[in-house]
């Protein structure tokens, strides 16, 4: 366990091969709890397609995309960002009930990421599709904590983006 993150209590991962990877070297001794509402954003058809071939199967698709922008687009048989955002909040109630008092580690993905700061923090869609575009270091750790936030329990961030492999690789 780095020494920063000792003292967590409950590690959740997506289910995804990186992440639970990721999680395991970070928390090499600890059970980790594969989470699927930390999924990433779903691209659905889109995977693994050039837009030459979104465009030769699904002809307007890359205009719908274009107009709807990122944040409320949704592919075929993917998410859109309110989706993901449906599966934040339904993850934030389970912690609060089942794991209240309790420190958690998320492992999780960019998007997914940058939607739950949306949740958190109130972005606007605007800002949140600029941070959706890539704000986030790869394998960095963003740490919020509990406190008031307008006279109300919520979390506030306490580290963002913050790589702490930097300089060791």
């Amino acid at each position: 366990v780095i020494k920063e993150f000792s003292d967590v209590d409950v590690v959740m991962a997506s289910p995804h091969l990186r992440t639970m990877q990721s999680a395991g070297i970070i928390f090499p001794n600890r059970k980790i709890m594969p989470e699927p509402r930390l999924t990433e954003m779903r691209i659905g058809l889109w995977t693994m397609m050039t837009a030459a071939q979104i465009q030769a199967l699904i002809p307007r698709e890359i205009d719908r995309f274009r107009a709807e922008r990122l944040y409320h687009f949704k592919p075929l048989g993917g998410d859109a960002g309110l989706d993901v955002e449906l599966r934040i909040h339904s993850l934030l109630m389970s912690l609060r009930v089942d794991f209240s008092g309790k420190v958690v580690a998320l492992i999780t993905h960019h998007q997914w990421l940058v939607l739950f700061q949306r949740i958190i923090e109130g972005l606007s869609i605007s800002e949140t599709e600029r941070r959706l575009h890539g704000s986030f270091l790869n394998a960095s750790v963003t740490v919020y904590e509990p406190g008031e936030v307008d006279g109300r329990s919520w979390l506030k961030p306490k580290l963002v983006n913050h790589a702490p492999w930097l300089g060791f690789i």
